[in-house]
């Protein structure tokens, strides 16, 4: 299972993308909303895991173009 993780705080992001690495899935990281996109652009997911609130582009903003 391919899992995009979408979120701005770094910390957050790693430590989610171990948990999920740890359990046999492939986690990839996006800083934001618009980085998140360019990625779905290139590569298929399952899921995608976002924070609400980052610049640039939002969870909100990146919902509504999903």
């Amino acid at each position: 299972m391919e899992i995009l993780i979408v979120d701005d705080n770094l910390e957050s992001s790693r430590h989610l993308e171990n948990i999920i690495n740890s359990i046999g899935y492939n986690a990839t990281l996006a800083i934001n909303g618009k980085e998140a996109l360019e990625k779905l652009r290139s590569n298929k997911f399952d899921l995608i895991i976002s924070d609400i609130l980052m610049p640039e582009m939002d969870g909100f903003q990146l919902l509504k173009t999903v």
